[in-house]
């Protein structure tokens, strides 16, 4: 071979090597020749730390009756350590125009325990941009034996012994859940290392979805509150011994008031706080059945009365279907105020309701949008302005 045909291979060779690497990095992106016709492929590269079983891809996308509402499961990937990078491509009837955002969840063998992750996502049919999901902290499931449906759980140290403990309202075990059937309350007394007790069990006349607990009798011990149907409370008492008496009914009744607010409103979901200042721990209800907020002020430590039989009259009507609250004091007068989720033919609200002095109850302050049906709300300081927000 001569000296220019040596070269002319060598120049030929050089020549393969670039189109074979670049056809390499074509592949390893996701180009065209990746799409389907239902969506667009991906490179998705999720960081964290472990290994897990198998990984499974969830999408988030718009449909015209629930924008932004539904929830897809995709594919489900092997096992492995992290990092890595999954290849995904939307499940079949998900288009890539109406994808939201997708997320990882990583699962143990058994199942107990799983990490998760999600990101926003806009997609189109053409080639993507490879992203990046961090997946979350490992986290180990424990089952934790009741014999009843929960309906709401809440923590706290009941017995002051420095664990943490729960009460779980519900219904029993089969029973079906209907304004009409028993509920019962769960306390379930912590250990200490992620363990707890037995539960003790105590039986609720009517079917309760909401529990708070506050020190309602000012022993520096907490109480333990739940709804109930009809016209009724339960206030579970702590003692001494950390152990919660008999229950104890309270009146809820509205009064005889006109309108969209009446008595036999069916307390739905609560909050406790001073809400006039005197001392003493007033209640805050959604009605089931009405669109309103009901208020009972703690006249003492174990009484209350309706705020509609003190000078000026509440409940206060919010809007259409009330259900969630959370408790903040978001004008910053030293009174805490009230948000609560409102819903209006599938659409979601938060209304701010404010407390006022000794001589008045709830005014509507604001009402803003926050999508569709939202099921939850939480108030905190989240941006650290030293104001109260809802989440």
């Amino acid at each position: 071979m001569t000296k220019r045909s040596l070269a002319s291979f060598r120049a030929d060779s050089w020549l393969w090597a670039l189109l074979l690497a670049g056809s390499a990095l074509a592949g390893a992106s996701c180009a065209p020749v990746c799409r389907w016709a239902e969506g667009a492929c991906i490179d998705l590269r999720v960081e964290g730390a472990g290994s897990y079983s198998s990984y499974s891809i969830e999408w988030r996308y718009g449909i015209p009756v629930e924008p932004q509402a539904a929830l897809r499961r995709g594919a489900t990937e092997s096992g492995g350590e992290l990092p890595r990078t999954f290849r995904v491509l939307p499940p079949p009837g998900v288009t890539a125009e109406s994808v939201r955002s997708m997320g990882v969840l990583g699962l143990s063998e058994d199942g107990s325990e799983q990490a998760g992750g999600s990101i926003e996502l806009s997609l189109s049919e053409g080639e993507q941009p490879s992203k990046v999901l961090p997946l979350g902290l490992r986290v180990s499931r424990h089952n934790i034996a009741l014999g009843a449906s929960s309906a709401h759980v809440i923590a706290g140290d009941f017995n002051k012994d420095t664990a943490i403990d729960l009460a779980v309202v519900g219904t029993p075990s089969g029973a079906m859940a209907s304004a009409t059937s028993g509920g019962i309350l769960s306390v379930l007394y912590g250990v200490g290392d992620g363990t707890y007790q037995p539960a003790k069990t105590f039986d609720i006349p009517t079917h309760a979805s909401s529990i708070v607990a506050a020190d309602v009798d000012g022993d520096a011990r907490l109480d333990l509150l739940t709804t109930g149907a009809g016209d009724s409370f339960s206030l579970f008492p702590n003692s001494v011994t950390g152990q919660f008496g008999s229950r104890t009914s309270i009146l809820s009744t509205t009064g005889a008031l006109s309108g969209e607010c009446q008595s036999g409103s069916d307390p739905h979901s609560l909050a406790v706080a001073d809400f006039n200042g005197d001392g003493f721990v007033d209640i805050a209800a959604t009605l089931r059945l009405r669109p309103c907020v009901s208020l009972l002020l703690g006249t003492s430590k174990t009484s209350f009365v309706p705020k509609d039989l003190a000078p000026r009259p509440t409940p206060v009507v919010a809007g259409d279907s009330l259900t969630k609250l959370a408790v903040a004091d978001f004008n910053q007068d030293g009174f805490p105020d009230v948000a609560v989720i409102r819903t209006t033919e599938g659409l979601g609200n938060i209304a701010v309701l404010l407390s006022g002095d000794k001589e008045s109850g709830f005014t509507v302050s604001s009402i803003f949008t926050a999508g569709n049906e939202p099921t939850g709300i939480i108030a905190d300081d989240f941006n650290g302005d030293h104001r109260s927000a809802v989440a």
